[in-house]
């Protein structure tokens, strides 16, 4: 189980919801001391897990069965972790009360470490469930909650697994031709699947209720079905599909982004109006800039540019959006698209631009992977830099960011031989795999135990 470590009272930096709860007791363990010739995965993290919390930046205690077993991907659901490790093993932390974590323990906090039964590349975690397959082929297995047919199967039973080495997960063979391929991407949100072929093909199912699936109505599929792309970017070939909270968007392969789904907050980069509250098929979201990559949270959107900006819209004041200022219907001033009440003033085409750093991002310190809690964000550069945005009322980007100004963004860490990082719903998590010439960056941190 998480240990809290830091000596602030809990009370007083606790979400809105946790109020009135028992805070648990703060241990203080002792700063582990690593050295120089550590081989093998560090793991660090900030925020919270389940029910408890590190309000500083922490180095977990790994157990000896992957102490020295290094770190190939790592992914996260709302509250549980994935990691592929090197050697085609998996580790699983977090919450597993609908089996999304490969164990038979639903409390399960700490580690479940397995063998995979077949050959894998790539993990995708949804709110509360798990795909595990290998690009390029059709091997896949799948975990977790299914009351929306999420993971696309006719029925509607949660897929609890043992972790035993023949039996984690169940095999996934979805009803898609043949001709289509192998699996390109999988990405899961909160209760909604898309799958990309190789061929470009996309597929959908789940649930469909603010039409997420982007097929014209708002009926759900509990089989893969694709969505209806028409128009202008029938030409543009999807490379990216990211399954959010009642929404969803698509990246070509031009640098053009679409989406579909629910409206409001301005989650999908589309004017609000309240006589047609979602977008049933994708569209084109007007930001007139070439996008590279992107991640989607609760209910915002962080966009990196081809010449490696951030660009933020949506969601509320927790986000960390610039303060770009504009008038509603009221004529009332009122931050860019965040609250609800400013709904019909938002403007997507009117999103500022925030760097990184002053100068920008370019050259090694590019933005590689980007990562969205529910409200807040976590990018790696090339060169191992690890920043966040947001709000941080759940110390995801430790306790001396829990109230950031709009436009600031925070370094959380530093190595060169990071190789995740990723956020849980209010977590975050660093994976670095250390070799003999890896500088201690966690050097000092306080452990926690799992």
């Amino acid at each position: 189980m998480l240990v809290n470590v830091t000596g602030r009272r809990l009370a007083s930096h606790s979400a809105p919801w946790m109020k009135g709860k028992a805070a648990k007791p703060y241990i203080k363990k002792k700063p582990a001391q690593p050295t120089s010739s550590h081989i093998g995965p560090v793991l660090l993290m900030t925020g919270t897990l389940g029910s408890s919390r590190s309000a500083k930046m922490a180095r977990v205690d790994l157990p000896d069965a992957i102490s020295n077993k290094n770190i190939k991907q790592m992914k996260c659901g709302f509250d549980h972790i994935i990691i592929l490790h090197e050697d085609n093993t998996i580790t699983s932390l977090g919450d597993n009360r609908k089996g999304q974590s490969f164990s038979s323990d639903p409390s399960l906090v700490g580690f479940c470490h397995f063998n995979a039964t077949h050959e894998v590349d790539s993990i995708s975690c949804g709110a509360r469930y798990t795909f595990i397959y290998k690009k390029g082929t059709r091997s896949c297995r799948i975990a977790g909650h299914n009351e929306f047919h999420q993971l696309g199967i006719a029925s509607v039973d949660d897929v609890v697994s043992d972790g035993k080495t023949s039996t984690f997960g169940i095999p996934w063979s979805p009803d898609i031709p043949s001709s289509e391929g192998g699996f390109e991407h999988i990405s899961c949100g909160t209760n909604h699947t898309f799958v990309l072929m190789e061929s470009g093909s996309v597929y959908a199912f789940g649930c469909n209720l603010d039409g997420q699936l982007g097929t014209g109505t708002t009926v759900s599929h509990n089989l893969p079905y694709p969505p209806k792309f028409w128009g202008a970017h029938q030409k543009s070939r999807p490379v990216t599909v990211c399954a959010g909270h009642g929404c969803s968007l698509f990246l070509c392969d031009d640098g053009k982004l679409f989406g579909c789904g629910k409206k409001d907050e301005g989650r999908i980069g589309l004017p609000w109006d309240p006589r047609k509250p979602v977008q049933l098929l994708p569209k084109q979201i007007p930001l007139n800039i070439p996008v590279d990559m992107f991640s989607v949270g609760l209910s915002h959107c962080t966009v990196v540019s081809k010449s490696g900006h951030w660009n933020v819209f949506g969601g509320s004041q927790k986000l960390g959006t610039a303060p770009a200022m504009i008038k509603d219907s009221a004529d009332k001033e009122t931050p860019l698209g965040l609250q609800a009440h400013a709904r019909s003033a938002f403007k997507p085409d009117k999103v500022r631009e925030v760097l990184l750093h002053p100068e920008g991002i370019s050259g090694t310190t590019k933005v590689a992977t980007l990562s969205s809690g529910k409200f807040h964000t976590v990018a790696l550069t090339s060169s191992g830099e690890v920043w966040g945005t947001g709000w941080g009322g759940d110390f995801q980007l430790t306790s001396d960011n829990t109230d950031l100004p709009p436009d600031r963004r925070v370094l959380l860490h530093t190595n060169p031989h990071v190789v995740a990082a990723e956020c849980t719903g209010s977590g975050t998590f660093i994976a670095i795999n250390s070799k003999n010439d890896t500088p201690p960056s966690w050097e000092g941190l306080l452990s926690v135990s799992l």
